[in-house]
């Protein structure tokens, strides 16, 4: 996500969990689970909560990363 991403939502496995990065005003929060299924669900309430679209464009035009996994 650029510097700039004010609010956005990434999904990314991590060192064998599943970490769901939510930036919201700027300020960057993870939560992590061990269940990739949970952690999606929960990413995409988040992109809900934030008003974001699922294109990867929130309301306001900035870019948001989607779901990653980097093994």
């Amino acid at each position: 996500m650029g510097d700039d991403q004010k609010d956005g939502v990434r999904v990314e496995h991590i060192d064998g969990q599943w970490a769901v990065q939510i930036i919201e005003d700027g300020v960057t929060t993870q939560q992590l689970s061990d269940n990739e299924e949970f952690a999606r669900s929960f990413a995409a309430g988040q992109i809900i909560r934030l008003n974001l679209n699922r294109s990867g464009q929130s309301q306001s035009g900035h870019e948001v990363d989607g779901p990653r996994n980097h093994s």
